[in-house]
């Protein structure tokens, strides 16, 4: 008893503080809603039957606890259903929009579709005669009576085009390109699609399409190389630039040229709008002819030949050859030059074409012996004694070369070879007295060489006479001209600053170093076209012959980040045609980022016409196959709209076209470049000229080639093509070039 009244005694302790609590708790929290939206977007009514919406439309609400879930129920007038607070009564079969509405938050608000149909109706079906050459997209599986058709046509054989559609035998017109729609009857109906042969004009080249002209010059041809040849489109010439450089005139698939005055013009032909082709032309000033590629003297071995190839600086010409001494050479009408007796002549070179354009080519027959074949000392000393009969007298007349040390009056005697690419040749010195330093021609005496070897690398054997002797001085290869260029660089050689050139002897190691100046980096050095790398901030390269050292720079403050690259990854299997994308969610799956960049595509805006994969195509050289997106068809121009996470003005495209005179569009999505009423420049068209053409070949080898495109920074990029030729991309670069100045 004692415990019961002890507990008791707690419980009544208790009472107050569990009633304080409860009326602390009565009061709830009002929560507001931050979302609504309906378990499904369309009600189905059956004709005159009257519900409730609270009844038939399930609302969802974020949060989930959220205090009040009252809607106002609201509609445009209509003739389908009448709406009496949340009552509505199903009048005519049609479709129209009901809205909810929160009570707590006017600008929560949820669209449902309302469908009235009448069960006793029965639904109908369109069908397509001949679907051959073209597809219909958009087609219902059913139609119920007044339902509004609607479809498309996307031309597949690229040699026919639309000529008129009809449904059951009456004809209809599109809405817009392509597009159709009408009220679908009672029955079931058949839509037919009358192709016709396409001749419009497809593909243009101009031949040639760059011409070099001179001032005077006249009837020059042009000819349009047209695509089908028996195209229905006419020829539309035009200068589109330099129209006062030069004269057009112009008959269908020719034009005819005449330059007046020096500069750049440029001329267009134009078949339709997508369909047209530009030849560029450069005018220069006429220059004074003269007859090249001729040397001043020859020389030959006493029955041998030489053969002379003139030409003229304009281009190539034909000439006539007269000789002045028959006895000593001769010349056939092939420029053939023959030695039939020691001693001099002169032959004359005319140009057949320009009787007034003369030049003179002196003639030396001697016996100069051959590196295969030097010659005897017999035969030496007979040719010098002919030279120089008396041995204590001397000439300046060289006695020996091409292989044979040669000997003037002068201090320096001269080795002359013929080829560089000979890895040794034997020489015969002849003998010369020595008098106080001055080298006289003799023939018994000691010759001092203190010449140069030419481009040769291999190594020299000398045959002496009798007490000849022979001393090498030098066996340098003589200098060459070292020349720069190059801007925004200094280039120091051995702590010297070298300016545009230097003299440096051949077979040495030429060493220099580079600094850029004026904001500027070396980017890469060239000797010749071939690039060379520092060691140790120092460049070398060892001399033979002339060379060109050219240094290209980069502004330092310009920057270029790769901000992300991405692959596509779309492959169909053997699926032949490629599908169409027609959710956001769909496409964005296509981009696999490659590497480490940020995920750069935060959403897709808006697209069209873009398909996925495929595995074939129209023929081998209309070919699409794999991981690829096509953009657009020959119907119609593919786009879309990538909203980034950062902003970008370069795009590096990868991948194939169908045509080289595909055209695209790239740039801000906002910009009014994309309207026909203004521009602000923000955006880029580019012919893909550059770009390889799809063909199985090419697909399968997987020859992708890369387009790089600039534009106005932007966040928000839309990428279009222009004219109907479809591309393929299979992958996209987003790049960011900024300066840090």
């Amino acid at each position: 008893m004692k415990r019961f009244i002890l507990k008791f005694k707690q419980i009544i302790f208790l009472i107050p503080v569990v009633a304080i609590l409860l009326c602390g708790c009565s009061k709830e929290l009002n929560v507001l809603p931050s979302k609504l939206s309906v378990a499904s977007n369309e009600v189905k009514l059956i004709v005159n039957s009257v519900r409730d919406l609270n009844d038939i439309v399930t609302l969802r609400f974020e949060p989930k606890n959220v205090t009040n879930r009252d809607v106002i129920w609201s509609c445009e007038t209509n003739e389908v259903f009448t709406l009496d607070g949340s009552t509505i009564k199903a009048n005519k079969v049609g479709n129209a929009i009901v809205k909810a509405t929160s009570v707590e938050n006017e600008d929560l608000y949820a669209n449902i579709n309302i469908k009235v149909y009448d069960p006793n109706s029965i639904t109908h079906k369109v069908s397509v005669t001949n679907q051959e050459g073209f597809e219909i997209l958009g087609l219902k599986d059913t139609y119920d009576e007044d339902d509004i058709v609607e479809f498309e046509i996307n031309i597949i054989d690229t040699t026919k085009k639309l000529d008129k559609v009809y449904v059951d035998g009456v004809e209809i017109l599109a809405t817009s390109d392509f597009k159709y729609s009408f009220d679908m009857p009672n029955k079931d109906v058949t839509i037919e699609v009358k192709l016709i042969e396409d001749k419009s004009a497809k593909k243009v080249t101009i031949n040639p399409n760059t011409l070099d002209l001179t001032v005077g010059d006249s009837n020059i041809k042009l000819i349009a190389n047209v695509t089908p040849i028996d195209t229905t489109d006419s020829a539309l010439w035009s200068v589109i630039e330099g129209s006062d450089v030069i004269q057009l005139t112009s008959n269908n698939n020719e034009a005819t040229i005449s330059a007046l005055k020096t500069g750049t013009a440029k001329v267009k032909v134009t078949y339709n709008s997508n369909t047209s082709a530009e030849c560029t032309i450069k005018v220069t000033e006429k220059v004074s002819l003269t007859i090249e590629n001729l040397p001043n003297a020859i020389d030959l071995d006493l029955n041998n030949y030489l053969k002379l190839s003139p030409k003229l600086n304009q281009g190539e010409g034909t000439f006539a050859y007269k000789i002045k001494d028959e006895s000593i050479a001769s010349v056939d009408a092939s420029g053939l030059v023959s030695g039939l007796a020691y001693g001099t002549t002169t032959i004359e070179v005319r140009s057949i074409e320009h009787p007034d354009l003369i030049k003179s080519v002196n003639v030396e027959v001697c016996n100069h012996g051959s590196i295969e074949s030097p010659l005897s000392v017999e035969e030496t000393l007979a040719i010098a004694n002919k030279v120089c009969a008396n041995e204590n007298d001397y000439t300046s007349q060289v006695i020996y070369t091409k292989g044979i040390a040669s000997n003037n009056s002068t201090s320096t005697g001269k080795f002359t070879l013929l080829d560089e690419n000979i890895s040794s040749i034997n020489m015969l010195v002849y003998n010369s007295t020595n008098n106080e330093g001055v080298a006289k021609v003799g023939q018994h005496d000691e010759v001092v060489l203190k010449g140069y070897i030419m481009n040769y690398k291999g190594t020299i054997e000398f045959n002496k006479k009798d007490n000849s002797s022979v001393e090498v001085i030098s066996n340098k290869r003589g200098n060459s001209t070292i020349s720069l260029n190059s801007k925004n660089v200094i280039v120091r050689n051995k702590g010297v600053e070298v300016n545009s050139s230097i003299l440096v002897p051949n077979g040495e190691t030429f060493e220099f170093e580079v600094e850029g100046i004026n904001g500027f980096n070396v980017d890469k050095v060239k000797v010749n076209d071939s690039v060379i790398t520092p060691v140790e901030e120092k460049y070398s390269f060892e001399v033979f012959g002339d060379m060109i050292i050219s240094i290209e720079t980069v502004d330092s403050s310009i920057t270029f980040t790769s901000l992300a690259k991405y692959n596509v990854k779309y492959d169909l299997g053997t699926r032949k045609t490629a599908k169409q994308i027609t959710t956001s969610e769909d496409l964005i799956k296509v981009f696999e980022l490659d590497g480490t960049g940020i995920n750069l595509i935060s959403s897709i805006d808006q697209f069209e016409y873009i398909y996925g994969g495929g595995n074939g195509g129209r023929s081998e050289t209309a070919w699409y196959t794999g991981d690829m997106l096509k953009f657009g068809t020959t119907s119609y121009n593919g786009s879309v709209t990538l909203k980034l996470s950062e902003k970008v003005n370069r795009i590096v495209i990868t991948g194939y076209v169908s045509d080289n005179a595909a055209k695209i569009q790239v740039g801000d999505s906002l910009s009014t470049d994309w309207t026909t009423e203004a521009n602000d420049n923000k955006t880029t068209t580019t012919v893909l000229s550059s770009m390889n053409e799809a063909s199985k070949d090419i697909i399968d080898g997987k020859q992708t080639t890369t387009i790089i495109i600039d534009f106005e920074s932007t966040d928000s990029l839309k990428i279009s093509t222009l004219n109907k030729k479809p591309i393929y991309i299979t992958s996209i670069e987003f790049i960011s070039i900024a300066s840090s100045l």
